[in-house]
C-alpha cells in the first residue's frame, strides 16, 4: 500500500477520534479550566521550562556529543501531540485540560525549541544551527485534525439523542483505523540501525522517568485534582515525537533523531502506567473518573 495513502489513513482516523471526543465534551469542561487555572499554568510550566532544563542537564551529565545532546533537548522541549489527547480521553482523565495543554505548548514550543537547542550546544562547545520548524504545517495539522473535528463534535452533541453511544462507536472505529494504518506503516519502513542507540538510551530513559515524576508528582504535591494530575503527567511524558524526529532530521540529520526514535518506544507504556495508577487510586477513594471535584489529599 502507498505510504501517502497510509499517512492519510492515520490522519482520517485521528479526525474521527477527535470528533468522538467532541461528542463527549461540553463548554463547561473548558470553563472549568479557567475556574481552576493552576492546572493549566503548572502543566505548561513543566512542559515548556522544567523538561527542557532537565534535557539540558541530562545531556551534560551523560556527556552526550553534540548531535545526540541536541536531539535529547528537542525531545524534552517537544509538546504533547494529538495522541496524548486520545490517551487521556480513553483513560477518562481530563480531556479538555489535555487539549488545552497540547495547543498551548505547541504554539510556544515552535518559538522556544531553537533556544533550548542552542543553549545545550553552547554548553558543550557545539555550534547551534538554526532549526527550521514547519510552523504553518504544524499549526495547520493541529487545527485540521484536532480543533476542527473537536468543535464539530461539540456542535453536533446537542443535536444527537444519545451522544455517548456515538462517541463510543467512533472511538472504537478511530482506534482500529489508526492502529491498522500505523501497523502497515511500520511494516513498510526499512529498519535503520544507529551506532549511538546504546549511548542515547540511558539519558532517554532518565528523561522519561524524571518527566513522569515531575508531571504526575508536582501536581499532586500542589493538591490539584487527581484527574488533572494524571493528565499533566501524560502530557509531559507522551510527546509529539513525530515533530521531534522530523525537526531533528531536517535540521541536523538522522543521528540527531536517535533520542526521539528511542523515546517513541517507551513513552506510551509509561503514560499508560500513569493512567492505570490514576484509575486505581480514584476507584480506591471512590472518586468519579474524569472530573473529580476535590484535591487528592482533601
Amino acid at each position: 500500500m502507498d505510504r501517502a495513502l497510509l499517512d492519510w489513513a492515520v490522519r482520517g482516523g485521528m479526525f474521527v477520534l477527535m470528533f468522538g471526543m467532541g461528542l463527549a465534551l461540553t463548554r463547561d469542561d473548558f470553563a472549568r479550566i479557567w475556574l481552576f487555572p493552576r492546572a493549566a499554568l503548572l502543566g505548561s510550566a513543566i512542559q515548556l521550562v522544567a523538561m527542557p532544563l532537565v534535557g539540558v542537564g541530562l545531556a551534560l551529565a551523560f556527556g552526550l556529543p553534540g548531535l545526540f545532546a541536541a536531539g535529547l533537548v528537542i525531545v524534552a522541549a517537544c509538546p504533547g501531540g494529538t495522541f496524548s489527547n486520545l490517551v487521556v480521553h480513553l483513560g477518562r482523565a481530563d480531556t479538555a485540560l489535555s487539549i488545552t495543554l497540547t495547543a498551548t505548548a505547541t504554539a510556544v514550543a515552535l518559538l522556544t525549541l531553537p533556544l533550548w537547542v542552542n543553549l545545550v550546544l553552547s554548553q558543550i562547545g557545539g555550534a547551534g544551527g538554526d532549526i527550521q520548524v514547519p510552523v504553518l504545517e504544524t499549526a495547520g495539522e493541529l487545527a485540521t485534525f484536532t480543533l476542527l473535528p473537536l468543535a464539530l463534535g461539540m456542535v453536533l452533541r446537542v443535536r444527537l439523542a444519545d451522544p455517548g453511544t456515538w462517541e463510543r462507536r467512533l472511538t472504537r472505529l478511530g482506534v482500529l483505523g489508526v492502529a491498522a494504518a500505523m501497523t502497515s506503516q511500520a511494516l513498510l519502513e526499512e529498519s535503520e540501525t544507529f551506532a549511538g542507540y546504546a549511548q542515547a538510551l540511558p539519558p532517554v530513559l532518565a528523561l522519561l522517568g524524571v518527566g513522569a515524576a515531575l508531571g504526575y508528582g508536582l501536581p499532586l504535591l500542589a493538591r490539584l485534582p487527581l484527574a488533572q494530575s494524571a493528565t499533566i503527567g501524560v502530557e509531559v511524558c507522551l510527546k509529539n515525537t513525530v515533530l521531534g524526529i522530523a525537526l531533528a532530521e531536517l535540521s541536523m540529520g538522522l543521528e540527531a533523531a536517535v533520542p526521539a526514535a528511542l523515546y517513541t518506544i517507551f513513552h506510551l507504556p509509561v503514560s499508560a502506567g500513569i493512567l492505570v495508577s490514576y484509575r486505581l487510586w480514584a476507584r480506591h477513594r471512590g472518586l468519579p473518573l474524569g472530573r473529580p471535584l476535590e484535591a487528592p489529599g482533601a
